[in-house]
């Protein structure tokens, strides 16, 4: 499939989805952003965590991390061109 798309992980869960296709990277990157930034909200607003946002625009890749006194939870959004669908 021809386009931009980004794929969103969890540490916590094996589940990954990929979400696109997005005709520019500058699109993509701003829906992948919007996503982060909403689930940033609902860590920090809604559930009361520490959320800490890292986004890296050249990378294409976003971390948002939340720490807990035994472990550390991880969601990272990759944004790359391009996907071959089998």
């Amino acid at each position: 499939m021809n386009g931009f798309f980004y794929t969103v992980t969890y540490s916590f869960d094996c589940d990954r989805h990929a979400v696109g296709p997005f005709p520019t990277w500058e699109s993509a990157w701003a829906a992948m952003l919007k996503n982060a930034q909403n689930e940033e909200h609902i860590d920090r607003d809604e559930n009361g965590w520490a959320a800490q946002l890292c986004a890296d625009k050249d990378a294409g890749e976003i971390t948002l991390s939340n720490s807990f006194s035994d472990r550390t939870d991880v969601t990272t959004w990759l944004l790359f061109e391009g996907m071959e669908v089998v």
